[in-house]
């Protein structure tokens, strides 16, 4: 559990990540990052136990955005982005789990995973950057650059997923062994 909402949810994240990596490329993907990190988290969700889920970082921010092309931004660009949203997620999971740091199941090698957070780099009129944050291997906040607006290079950059998956209230969860293993049971 990494929080009880004031509506009597639970907000749930698992100590691992997915073993499936998601690859993300070029601008289109920028657009459509935070929206589709929120329809692959639906997939964790299960009828009667859940009443919703959302991706690592999701803040209300808008889920699919449209840039209109910029010939030369000036750091007070307004792109929608840069969101900072997600750090509350990541410390609730620290705070949760001991850790930022994201592993595959059955694995003791640090993964990274998305969170769903937009960012846009200004350096210079010379070189300005989209790019989507991920939580890296070292459990720290990365930029991945997918397209760099000032050179036209198109990247391709691929993470784990974590999802945030909300309990409906009311649920009742016991402790229990099943062949020596730990497990949990929703009454």
């Amino acid at each position: 559990m990494i929080r009880k909402n004031d509506d009597g949810t639970i907000d749930i994240v698992s100590e691992y990540v997915s073993n499936e990596e998601i690859y993300f490329k070029g601008r289109t993907s920028y657009e459509i990052f935070v929206g589709s990190l929120n329809i692959l988290a639906k997939q964790y969700e299960t009828k009667g136990i859940t009443v919703g889920s959302r991706h690592t970082g999701y803040n209300n921010q808008a889920n699919f955005i449209s840039i209109n092309t910029i010939e030369t931004p000036s750091q007070s660009a307004d792109l929608n982005g840069g969101d900072e949203g997600y750090l509350l997620d990541k410390e609730l999971i620290n705070k949760s789990i001991g850790s930022t740091i994201g592993y595959k199941s059955n694995s003791t090698t640090a993964t990274s995973y998305w969170v769903a957070s937009r960012g846009f780099w200004y350096i210079s009129a010379k070189d300005w950057r989209y790019m989507l944050r991920s939580i890296s291997t070292d459990g720290n906040s990365k930029g991945n650059d997918v397209y760099i607006g000032s050179t036209g290079k198109i990247t391709s950059v691929k993470n784990a997923l974590r999802p945030i998956v909300t309990l409906r209230s009311g649920l009742v969860a016991s402790e229990g062994t099943q062949n020596d293993k730990k497990i949990w049971t929703i009454n």
